[in-house]
Formats: C-alpha cells, sequence, structure tokens
C-alpha cells in the first residue's frame, strides 16, 4: 500500500510541474517582445510605428532579383515560363493607362489606411521605387483616386488610370 500513495504523490509534483512550466510558457509567448511595443512620444502617449517605418525602408533595385526570374523557386523544373509573344494584345503598360496622354509609370501597389493613401510607382526616369500621396504631383501628374488596385492621376482636365498587373 505504500506504493500506491507514494505514486500518486510523484504524479501530483509531475502534475502541477507541468502546470507550472505551462504557465510559464504562455507568459513569454504572448507578451509583446521589446523591438516590437511602441515608445512613448514627447506627449507621453505611445508612437505607433508602421507605415512610416514601411516608407523609409529603401528596397533594392528589382534586378538584384533576376536569380529569382532566372530560377523560379516553385517552378518544378526551375525554368522560367515560355513567354509567346501575341501580337493581338497591345503590351501590359499600353492597358494599364486609359489616356492618350500617357504617364510612363507602372502601378506597383496601393496603400490606403485611415490617416494614409499612397501609390507605390515605378518610373523610368527615378532609380528607385516611387511613392506618391494623394494630392502630390509625379512628372506633372496630380494624384486624384486610388482605389484597391488602380489609381487615377490627372493634368489639364485629362484623367490617366493606372491598374495593378496581376501576373499569375
Amino acid at each position: 500500500m505504500t506504493g500506491a500513495p507514494r505514486g500518486l504523490a510523484l504524479l501530483f509534483v509531475a502534475v502541477l510541474a507541468t502546470a507550472g512550466a505551462g504557465v510559464g510558457l504562455y507568459r513569454e509567448l504572448s507578451r509583446t517582445p521589446l523591438e516590437n511595443q511602441a515608445l512613448p512620444g514627447p506627449d507621453g502617449e505611445p508612437e505607433v510605428q508602421g507605415l512610416s517605418d514601411i516608407l523609409k525602408y529603401d528596397p533594392p533595385p528589382l534586378a538584384a532579383f533576376n536569380a529569382v526570374l532566372e530560377k523560379p523557386l516553385f517552378s518544378p523544373t526551375r525554368q522560367p515560363p515560355e513567354t509567346v509573344e501575341d501580337d493581338s494584345t497591345p503590351p501590359a503598360e499600353d492597358r494599364s493607362v486609359t489616356s492618350p496622354q500617357r504617364l510612363r509609370a507602372k502601378l506597383l501597389g496601393v496603400v490606403v489606411s485611415e490617416s494614409r493613401h499612397l501609390a507605390i510607382l515605378e518610373v523610368p526616369s527615378e532609380p528607385t521605387v516611387v511613392y506618391v500621396s494623394k494630392g502630390e504631383e509625379l512628372l506633372g501628374w496630380t494624384l486624384k483616386e486610388l482605389g484597391p488596385d488602380t489609381v487615377e492621376f490627372e493634368r489639364n482636365g485629362e484623367t490617366v488610370t493606372l491598374t495593378l498587373e496581376y501576373v499569375p
């Protein structure tokens, strides 16, 4: 009979130790890491970091990713897809512009938040990606509207719409 109470005592200790470890692990995993915590600003309120930090990032040029294009990671043969020239469809750049007076830019992304409306564009005359906020100008064109996958620029009463290109 001395074996059963001793076994129960060991089981009880093991359960308590496991519960304690679980509580400690939960507390560790649920806390916000120090580097992700908002620091107090000049007014004492925490500063929210987010979009401004993203905009400070200067991405590498697209040419830095040529190896990914030459040997696609998710292609079984690791060969780029064959491109077929079709004369019946205009080039992609022509499809993204709906105005005869062209804005030389390609829409790469759209950021819409409570405080910011922003278009991310590739402009041939610029060495890096260009960020344009609603109301700002780019090459004489003013950004008027942003949609989930389109932006609309205006100049001298003329409107140009750029559309995100989805490449499968």
